[in-house]
């Protein structure tokens, strides 16, 4: 056994320590300690770590912890509109929607002038009429035979090209020309020829040149006439003259407004403005009122914001149409804010306006603006009956119908001047028209009131 022992101890054993007990088993249980703990430490930093992230990047920056909502309950029937936090379209400014309902009403549409290249006879119908009328120029032929003179003959090259250059050309040429006769008149001291004969050069050309210098001469003649007690020559200008035809100022007047309002649709608006001033500044006293031109003025001044000067124009005008005068009148008064009296005005002229689509298009609009949703419904209905369908009409329907909660019918109203393009280019009125087009298409589906 000792032998055993001894051979034993030689190959590494245990030996004797007289120091104490051998620590050889102790030391590595230590280590695993500290290496445990660390381990521990590490985990819960980087657990720490991911929560703080995670709630940082969930609130943001000085927010309050997510809160879990509840999921909205399934339900199969539809979801009706107030489930959906959608806010409502907004009405447009009220002078947008004024103009919008007003913009296609004109009272004088202005022709459309032919497309020369889409049709090969415009060009050979103006060269035939511009043809006659030097020919009749040539032989004085300036008003008269009618049918057959110079005078109408440019006023049909004007009604299928309003600025032809020829033609303007042409009736200041027949002005200057009646202007060389009565020149001719005076000198030989026929002073009502000469008289009549200025006049008409007024009447074709109110901006002629020199005619101040003509009437200032032929009024100092006949001043001196009557001081010297003599008389003047009287022709007979009817029976001497093919030059004495009384021109067709209906005709005229027709053709100044239309001009007129060419230029005013140009934005031309002070040549235009001037042109008509001019018009019936030196209108001839004995003739026609000029009914279409004074329209087209007091409705630049309207639409200008001149309303004294509107006022001043419908109280001094002769021969208006009584509806036009009314019309004219319930504008003025709904300029200034006074939209009941605007319809009584409208009211008391109603039988004169059966084919006047101004006037019944602005007896809509007012009973809208005036709250009275039914009867401007009924309004736009009859005019989209009477004069087609205009965009505008569409939309006056719309807003009455939506006001009276009639959500099938103001969304159809909607829908065809929504479709119509003409609201494309006018964003607040667009997209009004697309937002009361989705509200109302989802209270129709789920047929809400």
């Amino acid at each position: 056994m000792n032998d055993m022992l001894r051979d034993l101890d030689r190959r590494g054993g245990t030996s004797p320590n007289p120091a104490g007990p051998s620590t050889h088993r102790t030391q590595p249980m230590q280590s695993r300690y500290f290496v445990g703990a660390g381990l521990a430490v590490l985990v819960a930093l980087v657990i720490a770590a991911l929560v703080f992230w995670s709630l940082v990047g969930a609130g943001g920056e000085g927010s309050a912890p997510m809160t879990e909502q509840p999921m909205p309950a399934i339900d199969s029937a539809p979801v009706a509109e107030s489930t959906v936090a959608e806010p409502e379209p907004r009405m447009p400014a009220t002078r947008d929607v004024e103009a919008a309902l007003s913009q296609p009403v004109t009272q004088e549409p202005v022709e459309a002038v032919p497309d020369e290249s889409q049709d090969s006879g415009f060009s050979k119908d103006l060269q035939l009429l511009l043809d006659k009328a030097r020919q009749a120029r040539d032989r004085d032929r300036l008003t008269r035979p009618a049918g057959d003179n110079a005078y109408e003959y440019y006023q049909q090259v004007l009604a299928l090209s309003a600025d032809h250059p020829e033609a303007l050309a042409g009736l200041a040429a027949i002005a200057q020309r009646y202007r060389e006769l009565a020149e001719a008149a005076m000198d030989r001291e026929a002073l009502d020829a000469a008289q009549q004969f200025l006049r008409r050069a007024r009447s074709v050309d109110p901006q002629l040149s020199g005619m101040q210098n003509s009437e200032a001469r032929l009024a100092e003649l006949q001043q001196r006439s009557q001081s010297g007690g003599t008389e003047s020559e009287n022709e007979d200008v009817d029976d001497a003259s093919s030059l004495n035809v009384q021109l067709d100022l209906a005709s005229e007047d027709r053709r100044r407004a239309q001009q007129a309002r060419q230029w005013w649709s140009r934005d031309q608006r002070g040549r235009a403005q001037n042109f008509l001033e001019q018009t019936l500044a030196q209108w001839p006293g004995d003739g026609a009122s000029p009914a279409m031109s004074t329209v087209a003025l007091a409705e630049f001044y309207l639409e200008e914001g001149n309303l004294s000067d509107a006022e001043q124009l419908l109280n001094q005008s002769r021969g208006l149409p009584d509806d036009e005068r009314a019309r004219l009148g319930a504008e003025l008064w709904s300029l200034r804010g006074d939209n009941a009296r605007a319809l009584t005005l409208l009211e008391n002229a109603a039988e004169h306006s059966t084919d006047n689509e101004p006037y019944r298009a602005l007896w809509a609009r007012l009973n809208y603006e005036q709250g009275r949703h039914e009867q401007a419904a009924n309004h736009y209905r009859q005019l989209l009956n009477d004069f087609g369908a205009q965009p505008a009409y569409w939309l006056g329907l719309g807003l009455a119908e939506d006001a009276r909660q009639q959500a099938a019918a103001a969304l159809q109203a909607f829908e065809r001047a929504l479709a119509s393009g003409a609201y494309d280019g006018r964003e607040s009125i667009r997209r009004y028209l697309e937002g009361r087009v989705g509200v109302l298409a989802r209270r129709t589906e789920n047929r809400e009131p």
